[in-house]
């Protein structure tokens, strides 16, 4: 699976208006936004410093920002109505994909926590999660071991939700035809690659567990391959 990186040059060049460009918090790499870094940048553009333009995606609609969030937010505390940005064609999930590793080799390093959001992000997705862990961990700036930490972490998780909604239900008093209705088609292949939601309304918990170690070890050897 490709990586997903754009030219090192800027060749889609255009100055925009702050207001016209979506700042989502979802598509940021980062857990939050530094409000002192955001100060130290805003303070050396009124100085006269030259940033790098911000990198935003547009849907023939809509710009995304995808890199660049201190500097736009420095902007706006100077008061600045527009900014330089190098703007690319590209979805919101381009947008969301590119910024997971937009800062890998930012001055401003990605703290554990920030990384760990990335991948996050992409073993959490239908379609990203089907990605080589080395492929996902090159896309983030981690390593291979991370990312099938972070797996077993999630799998645990959807694990511990599904438990306690299958207690829940089972201290209700349900009619069988009732229950039926809250149940859906149950979808291997989507199980296997960590998908709960196919899950009818009242799962074994050792049914669980096998699946739990079924998925895990579908990813285990998938991360001892190289692609």
């Amino acid at each position: 699976m490709p990586i997903m990186q754009l030219s090192n040059s800027f060749q889609n060049l255009e100055y925009l208006n702050i207001k016209a460009i979506t700042i989502d918090s979802e598509i940021a790499s980062r857990c939050e936004l530094r409000k002192d870094i955001v100060a130290e940048y805003a303070n050396a553009m009124r100085h006269g410093a030259e940033f790098p333009p911000v990198t935003v995606f547009f849907n023939s609609a809509d710009f995304f920002l995808v890199d660049g969030f201190h500097r736009i937010h420095a902007k706006k505390a100077n008061g600045t109505r527009k900014i330089l940005a190098d703007v690319w064609q590209g979805s919101y999930r381009d947008a969301i994909l590119y910024a997971t590793g937009a800062n890998i080799t930012s001055e401003l390093k990605l703290t554990e926590a920030d990384i760990h959001r990335n991948i996050n992000k992409l073993i959490g997705d239908s379609e990203w999660s089907l990605w080589y862990d080395l492929n996902i961990a090159r896309q983030c700036g981690s390593n291979h071991e991370i990312v099938s930490q972070l797996r077993v972490e999630r799998i645990k998780k959807v694990f511990e939700r599904v438990a306690e909604a299958n207690k829940k239900r089972s201290e209700e008093t349900v009619k069988p035809d009732e229950l039926l209705k809250t149940g859906k088609l149950f979808d291997l292949e989507s199980a296997l690659n960590g998908d709960a939601s196919s899950f009818g309304p009242l799962i074994s918990d050792q049914f669980l567990s096998i699946w739990i170690d079924m998925v895990i070890d579908k990813h285990i050897r998938a991360s001892q391959k190289t692609q």
